[in-house]
This record gives structure tokens, C-alpha cells and sequence, in this order.
């Protein structure tokens, strides 16, 4: 378990990640996912770095890597594979938890920010599977990434 207090997030500051994700949606012609795409990674706010690579270092690999994918073949759907790709981000496998009356409450970081979430007995975790699972996560990106 990790204290939730003591960590940055982020390796990009909030200007950084914005003009990143920006310039990579302006390549991939959907700017309309900038606004659910900067709420997941805001989701992510004050997560200690429990994966390899923070959420918006990951998010921006992810869409760079997407640009590539259609370069190779343009005819691709881009809901489909990005809906894809945006489920196996690790940063989905970070657990956290508290407990409350009659059990335990875990955070959904496509619904909740994380510093709305935590209290002072929140305790994080690594998980080899997706939260939410894999199938809700792409249901979220292929609602909202249109």
C-alpha cells in the first residue's frame, strides 16, 4: 500500500500535457476528444506513480501512436482502435479503496477524481487486470472518444 500524500502524478505540469494532447489530436483530426481525454487524466490527479509510466505520458504515447497506426493505413477506425487501445493503459490498474460501513468503496477514474475519492485511509495498489474492466473502459471510449 502506498500513502496517498506524498506524490506527484504527473510528469508533465498541467500547460505541457494540454499542448501535447492538443498538438496530437490536431494530427489525428479529433479535437473533440480533448475535453473527455482531459478529464480522465485530471481523474488521475495526486495518484502516486504506482505503473511505469504516469497517466498523461501514457495517454500521449498512446494517441502518437495511433497517428502511426494510420499512416501505415489510413483507412482505419479511429473510435475503434483508439477504444482499444485506451483500455489497456496500466494506469487503469491502480486500485484504491477506502473503507466504509459494510465493506469497501474503490475509486472509477472514469467517473471520479481521485482527490474526490480519497480520504485519509485510502490505500492504492497495483492490479494486474483493468479498473473498471477492460469491456467498461472501451464502452467509455467509444461513448465519448466519437
Amino acid at each position: 500500500m502506498t500513502d496517498t500524500a506524498t506524490y506527484p502524478s504527473h510528469t508533465l505540469n498541467t500547460n505541457q500535457f494540454d499542448a501535447s494532447l492538443q498538438a496530437v489530436l490536431i494530427t489525428l483530426n479529433k479535437t473533440e476528444w480533448l475535453a473527455p481525454l482531459t478529464r480522465i487524466a485530471r481523474n488521475f490527479d495526486g495518484v502516486p506513480p504506482l505503473g511505469d509510466i504516469p497517466i498523461d505520458i501514457e495517454m500521449i504515447s498512446m494517441l502518437w501512436s495511433l497517428v502511426e497506426s494510420y499512416k501505415t493505413d489510413p483507412d482505419l477506425p479511429h473510435e475503434t482502435l483508439a477504444a482499444i487501445r485506451f483500455c489497456k493503459l496500466l494506469n487503469f490498474t491502480v486500485r484504491a479503496s477506502h473503507p466504509i460501513p459494510g465493506g469497501h468503496s474503490f475509486w472509477n477514474p472514469l467517473e471520479q477524481s481521485f482527490a474526490s475519492f480519497k480520504t485519509p485511509v485510502t490505500r492504492l495498489s497495483q492490479s494486474g487486470d483493468a479498473y473498471p474492466p477492460e469491456d467498461i473502459i472501451k464502452r467509455w471510449a467509444r461513448d465519448n472518444l466519437l
